[in-house]
């Protein structure tokens, strides 16, 4: 019993990320400066805890970027 509650406690909810059409994702490096751009790497892209936060950002990563986005979901969590 002990082990099944230790493998529900790791499990995480799901993030969401902005996907576009050619199957890159919106990410932005604050770091280096580099500022928003495209990854084909998902585990690169910018995630947001809920649907309607990823939502409410592709107005502006489709202005910066110039692509059409669409919001989806890692899963059980990245």
């Amino acid at each position: 019993m002990a082990d099944a509650s230790f493998q529900q406690a790791r499990k995480r909810s799901p993030l969401f990320v902005l996907m576009a059409d050619d199957g890159r994702f919106a990410t932005y490096d604050t770091d280096t400066d580099t500022g928003v751009y495209l990854t084909p790497n998902w585990a690169l892209a910018y995630s947001w805890r809920t649907q309607e936060e990823a939502e409410a950002r592709i107005e502006a990563f489709e202005r910066e970027l110039g692509v059409v986005f669409h919001v989806e979901s890692t899963g059980d969590g990245a």
